[in-house]
């Protein structure tokens, strides 16, 4: 499905309906429980993710999210670079350090 299609179905669900799309994902994810269905379900986010571009709000909004993701990403490699001492080498204390951090 190319872009245009995404946007063009997004734009007939509209922002409420993409939202509760992206929620009913979302509690697939938490009552399943397992990691390769939160991996299956982001690829579903992903798709209603670039849906949003059919409406500049929407998008906007969606935007601060990807960067806030990328922030952390960035965050996890700059700790895990620095060895610092919680850090086993592995990065486990690092993640576990960003997510208790929330």
């Amino acid at each position: 499905m190319i872009i245009k299609e995404i946007r063009k179905a997004a734009e007939i669900l509209g922002r409420g309906r993409i939202s509760e799309r992206i929620l009913e994902i979302a509690n697939d994810i938490v009552n399943d429980g397992s990691y390769k269905k939160a991996v299956i379900c982001a690829g579903k986010i992903k798709v209603l993710f670039d849906g949003c571009t059919f409406d500049e709000y929407w998008h906007e909004k969606s935007i601060i999210g990807e960067y806030s993701e990328h922030n952390r990403m960035e965050e996890l490699i700059r700790r895990y670079n620095s060895k610092c001492p919680k850090c086993d080498g592995t990065g486990v204390m690092v993640e576990k350090e960003l997510n208790d951090g929330k």
